[in-house]
């Protein structure tokens, strides 16, 4: 899809989008209950696709609009078969240790970038359990019976390798703990995490880095609202950045989310203070974005090539499309103002959803055009109908 954002003012109330993290959390401590109820469970991609994959693997769901009725899925009886993962990391990376717990080989398949990023900690606890693990270019066979022990996991690529042993761990036979070794990167996402399986009755206790399990615990049944999403929030908020005025309701204030911090950084900008991305790498497209208006200098940044685009690379070829230079070392991102104007060619999404959204928002400075623009299905399938209403002016090809 190709539209073209003209320069206009975003204005009015909106309701945050479900939060897409809670989201497949809720989804899969629902699936492992009996029967459990999802409220404002929000439509994208990457929640279908962990919805089928849980229907697949054997979990019951009932969906009527927003509201999901799910549950029955025992993971010790998954049977051979093959879920489609999509795009979605979370999905993919959240499901792989339910997957090795029945003996079955169980094939997840998946789309674009998912099957090149990072997978290696998943791989090393295959090879030392001497389970199957073999990864093709579109997909990943596992075979095993993961068993209650002791586990170390790096926590230096992503935090969703916690996640999806903290959904596991629990209902296995013997007891277990996990600990987080390296430099942990998004902690915000594993608090979510606790928070969440807390919620379905499970306990563990934690000590510094490591997690402490029972074991043969049951995901209790819930009724269990989804709350606003600060990732997706972080975007239309961002309008008031660029002279409008958007008021975004439905957020938790006592939410975990790490991308809530979205509102001090926004603060930060055209200043000499260093934001650190390391914990909220889903904000930097918007922050990079009205950096280019304000300026900003930002740490933490190695882990955004390995996303669903390189999107430090990719907000630097857009940018410069505008006459901002983004300037990167390893770990570090710095943009000045200087030079900014419409973009002299059609803005590329690089098939990722926040690099859409976040020139989204700067063209409505500037304006100018978006190929490849439907990427936003990934998460905010909405977004376009949403800013319209603020006020945006959209024309679609």
């Amino acid at each position: 899809m190709r539209l073209t954002i003209v320069p206009s003012v975003a204005k009015g109330d909106i309701i945050a989008p479900p939060s897409k993290s809670a989201s497949h959390r809720a989804l899969i401590a629902g699936a492992l209950s009996e029967k459990s109820t999802i409220y404002g469970l929000g439509e994208s991609n990457d929640i279908n696709a962990t919805l089928n994959c849980l229907r697949v693997m054997g979990a019951k769901a009932e969906l009527n609009g927003n509201t999901l009725d799910i549950g029955g899925l025992d993971p010790k009886n998954i049977p051979e078969c093959s879920i489609d993962c999509g795009e979605s990391g979370s999905t993919l990376r959240f499901l792989i240790p339910l997957c090795l717990m029945s003996g079955n080989p169980v094939t997840l398949r998946g789309h674009g970038r998912l099957m090149h990023r990072p997978l290696t900690e998943y791989e090393q606890l295959c090879r030392e359990n001497g389970f199957d693990y073999i990864l093709r270019d579109d997909s990943l066979t596992v075979c095993g019976e993961l068993r209650g022990g002791e586990y170390k996991m790096s926590g230096e690529r992503s935090s969703q390798f916690i996640t999806g042993m903290m959904f596991a761990l629990p209902l296995l036979e013997n007891k277990s703990t996990l600990t987080i070794t390296g430099n942990a990167q998004s902690l915000s996402y594993i608090m979510l995490t606790q928070q969440i399986i807390k919620d379905f009755g499970i306990s563990f206790t934690r000590g510094g880095n490591t997690f402490f399990f029972g074991a043969e615990q049951k995901y209790n049944n819930m009724d269990f609202p989804i709350e606003g999403d600060y990732s997706n929030s972080a975007f239309v908020e961002a309008f008031n950045l660029m002279g409008g005025d958007v008021k975004v309701t439905g957020l938790r204030e006592d939410s975990t989310q790490g991308d809530k911090i979205y509102r001090e950084y926004y603060k930060k900008l055209g200043t000499d203070e260093i934001m650190d991305l390391s914990d909220c790498p889903d904000l930097a497209p918007i922050l990079f974005a009205m950096a280019a208006v304000y300026g900003g200098k930002f740490t933490g940044t190695k882990r955004l090539r390995l996303k669903e685009s390189d999107r430090i690379q990719a907000m630097k070829t857009e940018l410069k499309k505008c006459g901002i230079t983004l300037t990167d070392t390893e770990n570090d991102v710095m943009i000045s103002p200087e030079g900014l104007h419409s973009p002299t060619e059609v803005i590329s999404s690089h098939n990722d959803h926040r690099i859409v959204m976040a020139m989204s928002v700067l063209l409505s400075k500037l304006g100018g055009t978006i190929d490849g623009a439907d990427a936003v299905r990934k998460s905010w399938p909405d977004f376009f109908e949403e800013i319209g209403k603020l006020g945006i002016t959209i024309k679609y090809e």
